[in-house]
């Protein structure tokens, strides 16, 4: 009886080691803060061209408007592309302010990982 015990708490104790280190278990979600800033990127910089009462869209293109969570669903492997990986978005200047800075960049990502 015991060692049969002592197997299945080294058998659990297993499993339970394999399930804390194995994979990808997504993104980390606890920094609110982080995802706070996220949506400040989103709605204090890319909507100033990507939103549909946008009185300037310095070329944004009229169908890619990001005022509600819908829009930005339907365009976030866009905005991932564009503003976090090549870094296209806001464009350079006399047009937009230029890329986004890294700490914008991290909290676009906590946003876009976590809402």
């Amino acid at each position: 009886m015991l060692r049969s015990t002592l197997k299945l708490l080294v058998l659990l104790a297993s499993f339970s080691f394999l399930a804390a280190c194995g994979g990808d278990d997504g993104p980390d979600c606890t920094d609110t803060m982080a995802q706070m800033r996220g949506s400040v990127v989103v709605m204090g910089t890319c909507t100033a061209c990507h939103s549909a009462t946008s009185a300037n869209r310095n070329g944004a293109p009229p169908a890619v408007n990001f005022d509600s969570a819908a829009d930005i669903d339907t365009h976030e492997a866009r905005i991932r592309d564009r503003a976090i990986n090549l870094k296209t978005m806001p464009p350079a200047p006399p047009t937009g302010s230029g890329p986004l800075a890294a700490g914008q960049i991290s909290d676009l990502e906590a946003y876009l990982d976590c809402r």
